[in-house]
């Protein structure tokens, strides 16, 4: 695995991070990590219905 991680960096392009990216990365990984638990939730309140 390593062979295919230096084979990636040296094709593709690599930028720095400024702030603003890092911004915008941490927002979108934010928003899908709660899409996901409000995904599982639903799931698993219609898998496991209350019963009483």
């Amino acid at each position: 695995m390593p062979e295919v991680r230096q084979l990636l960096e040296v094709v593709l392009p690599w930028q720095r991070w400024d702030a603003t990216a890092a911004i915008a990365w941490f927002e979108h990984q934010r928003r899908h990590k709660a899409a996901a638990r409000a995904s599982h939730a639903r799931r698993w309140l219609r898998e496991h219905p209350r019963v009483g």
